[in-house]
């Protein structure tokens, strides 16, 4: 007959075990070399994601900037193996999340359902408490939804049309004002 520190202590090893178990396998799915030849047959994915968050209006759109180059560029050569394999891993997620809940590719969903996914994935990305984040981003590295939000509005804020038509630019500033009064509806500056 097993007594109730035994039992207790068999549970917290089994427990401990688990999840030691599925750390080191996340770890090691991290850092192994990134298939980058799966990337750039996601173009178009990405495309599609970075023209919801950033969609034309009177001003141009994501993919009018060409957005997905920029992001396939900085991911295959500014970035780190470790925040590759994370971009990576949460593209295949999105996918997978978007075949099993909504029977097709991304792609192929309504607008309406884009959204949810897109708004579902960025629930996900975070923790209720700020400090998990911190470590989580630092050990695993930022989630994709959060890395793929901070490069799309680079690529978009660093093109041509997008500081020139997209956000208010001026070439020349005659001269330095430290506190300017935006007017109402106007654009975000581009130089200042």
């Amino acid at each position: 007959m097993i007594g109730r520190r035994s039992a207790l202590k068999a549970i917290f090893m089994l427990i401990s075990a688990l999840v030691s178990y599925l750390f080191i396998y996340k770890w090691i799915n991290i850092i192994s070399n990134p298939n980058l030849s799966l990337l750039h047959k996601k173009k178009s994915l990405i495309a599609e994601i970075a023209e919801i968050m950033i969609p034309r209006t009177e001003t141009p759109g994501a993919k009018d900037v060409k957005v997905e180059d920029f992001i396939l560029g900085m991911i295959e050569f500014c970035t780190d193996i470790k925040t590759q394999n994370s971009f990576i891993n949460g593209l295949e997620r999105f996918e997978l999340h978007c075949l099993n809940n909504y029977h097709h590719s991304f792609l192929k969903c309504s607008h309406q359902e884009q959204i949810q996914i897109l708004t579902y994935f960025e629930k996900d990305a975070k923790f209720r408490y700020n400090i998990i984040n911190k470590i989580n981003n630092k050990i695993l590295g930022k989630p994709f939804i959060v890395k793929f939000k901070e490069l799309a509005v680079e690529g978009y804020c660093t093109s041509k049309l997008g500081a020139t038509i997209g956000l208010a630019y001026d070439y020349l500033p005659v001269r330095y004002d430290g506190c300017v009064i935006l007017q109402q509806n106007q654009k975000s500056w581009a130089t200042r």
